[in-house]
């Protein structure tokens, strides 16, 4: 089972494209949210230095998205 699902699932073109796509995402919401932090919600930028360090809340704030909310707020902040 171990082979068949590391050879037509894990490592499929497809599955490895939408998982390059998301890191891609999440790189990009990253480093847009350390960049501008006044993008995030207020509750978040609430958090800021109170006590978590901006990368420690980023990474809370995108940790907490769906798939396709973060593909949404990839657009956003663009």
């Amino acid at each position: 089972l171990r082979d068949f699902l590391r050879t037509h699932f894990y490592k499929h073109p497809m599955v490895a494209k939408a998982a390059r796509e998301g890191q891609w995402t999440i790189e990009k919401l990253f480093r847009a949210f350390l960049k501008r932090p006044k993008l995030l919600p207020p509750d978040f930028q609430s958090r800021i230095g109170k006590p978590d360090p901006l990368y420690v809340v980023v990474k809370d704030y995108i940790a907490g998205m769906t798939d396709h909310f973060a593909r949404l707020e990839a657009e956003r902040v663009r």
